[in-house]
């Protein structure tokens, strides 16, 4: 089984770094060569990039090496469209990472609804779709655009914090001012359908609270106005982009907060169960979808009051309880059921066409 691994570069985002962990992880299969390109060549000028000394450069020289797979598995917009034009049509399958049609709108406004009606058109001609949860799917339903539903998988590696001076500084700096405070935080992009504002009118309201805001995006500079406007500055701190381990920084909170109006999953929120942090979501559709109220605490979108609410329950979780969540979430979202129900969907594709 010949498999080509498709992204948009090796930079190291959340859908490149979930097409990273099936291409690893596929490799162990017997009977499976995978093959990784990537469209960007990007300079590592900040550590943001996966080293993938064997990945190739797909450009309009050997665009054409992709009908020589038996599966062409594509990861975002770009892909998607070099897949359609140079892939054998049984053998094209893409995973959609988000709700295409209300990301791109949100992120460009008229120009993103025309790029995402046009993605759509695409995604007609693929044997198979995949969406990382139900609530993609039924975004995609909506448009009579039908896919299979497979969960994201995360990888915990070793970590050790005296190897990074950024989790340290920031470790410190908590402790000097913590006190009596409970520390909230979360990591994430930046953009206005994180939900982020709710965070900073959730410390408006609870002097209690510290907050940290781990990510980059376009919406900072609204976001900054809005603590500025509340004089804030003390009690809130961004880090910027994180380069390295970003999956393990929410150790350094009390709570994890995921306030997010619209998602198409939930990786950074099973990141910090995996690390034993209580965590509360947005009532969102997917996020109810992923966890039940056992694992996490659910607040009513735009209802400052109950985030406030969620965050106090949320603390009174012991550390048996957490470990107790971590462990079920690690056994359902890991990266070896991710690949083989990965696996599972290539071979039927495979012996379809035969």
């Amino acid at each position: 089984m010949n498999i080509a691994i498709v992204v948009p570069s090796l930079r190291k985002t959340a859908p490149v770094n979930i097409a990273i962990s099936i291409y690893k992880d596929i490799k162990s299969y017997c009977n499976v060569h995978a093959t990784l390109f990537y469209l960007d060549k990007i300079k590592d000028i900040d550590n943001n990039i996966n080293n993938i000394p064997e990945a190739i450069l797909l450009n309009r020289k050997n665009y054409k090496l992709l009908k020589n797979f038996d599966i062409v598995h594509t990861h975002g917009l770009r892909p998607d469209i070099i897949s359609f034009l140079y892939a054998k049509k049984k053998s094209r399958v893409t995973t959609l990472h988000s709700m295409i049609i209300k990301d791109l709108i949100s992120r460009y406004g008229i120009k993103g609804f025309f790029i995402s009606y046009m993605w759509i058109f695409i995604l007609i001609f693929f044997n198979k779709r995949v969406s990382i949860s139900n609530s993609v799917k039924k975004h995609l339903i909506k448009k009579k655009i039908s896919s299979t539903v497979i969960y994201n998988g995360i990888k915990f590696d070793s970590f050790n914090i005296k190897n990074d001076k950024e989790y340290l500084k920031i470790d410190c700096y908590i402790n000097s001012i913590k006190k009596n405070k409970i520390v909230v935080g979360t990591i994430s992009h930046i953009e206005k359908i994180k939900g982020i504002e709710q965070l900073i009118e959730l410390a408006k309201l609870n002097e209690n609270i510290f907050l940290i805001i781990i990510g980059d995006g376009t919406y900072k500079y609204k976001i900054e106005k809005l603590v500025s406007l509340y004089n804030l500055e003390n009690r809130i701190l961004f880090t910027g982009h994180i380069n390295h381990n970003a999956q393990y920084y929410s150790k350094l909170f009390d709570v994890y907060v995921q306030p997010s109006i619209n998602e198409g999953f939930g990786l950074s929120v099973i990141e910090a169960i995996c690390n034993k942090i209580p965590v509360v979501c947005s009532n969102i559709e997917v996020f109810t979808e992923l966890f039940n109220k056992q694992q996490i605490s659910f607040f009513q979108l735009n209802d400052i009051n109950s985030l406030n609410n969620a965050i106090q329950k949320a603390t009174t979780k012991n550390t048996t309880e957490l470990e107790t969540i971590a462990n079920t979430i690690k056994d359902r979202f890991s990266v070896s059921t991710m690949s083989k129900n990965y696996i599972n969907l290539y071979e039927t594709i495979i012996k379809n066409e035969r």
